[in-house]
């Protein structure tokens, strides 16, 4: 699993393989780790985009991460990790 860094979240890439003829999909777990070292929280983001391999899936679904983390993706924010309890 490829994972980054950014602004204080920890970025997975998690692209599923597609029913249909090995097509990838853009998928992305980001985490933020609370002040506690035992409680983090996490969300899954997904694109519409789909990739032809799992390491095309991966690259795009750290860039797609790291534009939701800077709010360039309408929609799609991290807000939701600051509010969970």
């Amino acid at each position: 699993m490829v994972k980054a860094h950014h602004k204080g979240f920890l970025i997975y890439a998690a692209p599923e393989e597609l029913s249909d003829g090995g097509k990838w999909s853009v998928r992305v777990l980001i985490q933020r780790n609370m002040k506690t070292a035992t409680v983090s929280k996490q969300q899954y983001f997904k694109s519409k985009n789909i990739c032809d391999s799992r390491e095309e899936a991966e690259a795009h679904s750290i860039f797609y991460a790291l534009r939701v983390i800077d709010g360039k993706i309408p929609g799609q924010n991290t807000n939701r990790l600051f509010s969970m309890v």
